[in-house]
């Protein structure tokens, strides 16, 4: 990560880094003096040859400025990445998506401004586009809790449960007691409800450890009453929506191939349907427009926090090759209110309105 390439375009090999580089690259780079990645190392309980490494955004830098600074940070500081550690080996033991962005209306202009955020988008599109590929266009709704994902490592017969930036190893429910300390106060919300739907899916438990193996089941934790959330679900569960192979280099698998799988294991998912197949970058624009508009008008008790749409190359291997979003004017505008209200919070002295900014914390 020598070098920044403030423009992001059309990615090759180059920037996907194997696992020793990633790790090397991400715990040396810096950006003004500064580490750019935080480490975090943990213990792992039942198995003392090992450990883990959760690695996020260092709270120096702004997410969005940071990833656009650099294609390498963009394409390998994923959003939720851990790597598990022994004398001998070292390897990803989960991996979130990448870092995709809002779409804006100027991204949908013939000259639009900002060329991060669109060369993001559409030089990869029109790209394959070029080469005679078709592109589908799925819409997921976006739900609105904390993220949580899912990943199995048959080393250790062990699960590997995150939040955003925090994992934790149980081969069951029962080794969750080992976790005490704070910081895994969310990782455990998740990884309670989960072996509470692993109990629930009919499959033979090693054939959903298989089809768990070496990836990650992306979803949303919702309906916790402990957690500060725009939008009101009826119950406790996790809402999945993407599938990223943690050996591979794609954001996530194909999304229709994602939702069969979540099918045949009767897992909770967001809603998701296609807008349409595209040979055309301008017709799919219009397409986009009109999602634009619609999103923005939603309300948040209909459209949650708005919509997540992933783009599908058709042709011999169909694969994902970029994510964006929209987000609903009503969401935007509650955030907001609450982002104020948080910082007014943390500004009262705590003996005052002990532990309450817990409940703000993203």
């Amino acid at each position: 990560m020598e070098s920044e390439k403030s423009v992001i375009g059309f990615p090759d090999q180059s920037v996907f880094l194997d696992i020793e580089t990633c790790w090397t690259k991400l715990s040396t780079f810096r950006k003004n003096n500064r580490s750019v990645a935080k480490f975090t190392y943990s213990a792992i309980p039942f198995s003392k040859e090992f450990s883990l490494h959760d690695i996020k955004p260092s709270d120096f830098f702004i997410d969005d400025e940071l990833y656009k600074s650099n294609v390498l940070l963009l394409y390998n500081l994923r959003r939720g990445l851990t790597f598990i550690s022994g004398k001998y080996t070292k390897s990803i033991i989960r991996k979130g998506l990448q870092k995709f962005f809002d779409l804006e209306p100027e991204a949908l202009e013939t000259h639009p401004g900002n060329k991060n955020t669109i060369n993001y988008l559409w030089h990869p599109i029109k790209k394959h586009i070029e080469q005679g590929n078709a592109i589908e266009v799925y819409e997921t709704r976006k739900a609105n809790g904390e993220n949580a994902q899912i990943s199995f490592y048959p080393p250790l017969n062990t699960w590997c449960i995150s939040s955003k930036n925090v994992s934790l190893l149980a081969r069951s429910s029962e080794d969750l007691n080992n976790y005490k300390r704070r910081r895994f106060s969310y990782a455990l919300e998740i990884a309670e409800i989960w072996f509470e739907m692993l109990n629930k899916i009919s499959l033979d438990i090693e054939k959903v450890k298989e089809m768990f193996a070496y990836r990650t089941f992306i979803g949303e934790y919702v309906g916790s009453s402990l957690h500060q959330h725009l939008v009101k679900y009826s119950k406790k569960t996790i809402l999945f929506y993407a599938i990223v192979n943690n050996n591979g280099n794609a954001c996530c698998i194909d999304v229709e191939e994602a939702f069969k799988i979540f099918r045949v294991l009767n897992l909770e998912t967001v809603s998701i349907k296609s807008c349409g197949v595209f040979s055309d970058v301008n017709e799919l624009k219009k397409c986009l427009l009109n999602e634009y508009i619609r999103v923005s008008k939603g309300r948040v008790d209909v459209e949650d926090e708005g919509s997540v749409f992933y783009f599908v190359k058709h042709g011999d291997n169909n694969h994902t090759v970029c994510l964006t979003k929209m987000k609903t004017l009503e969401y935007r505008l509650f955030r907001k209110i609450r982002e104020c209200l948080r910082r007014e919070i943390n500004n009262i002295s705590s003996n005052l309105i002990p532990n309450i900014s817990l409940q703000f914390t993203p």
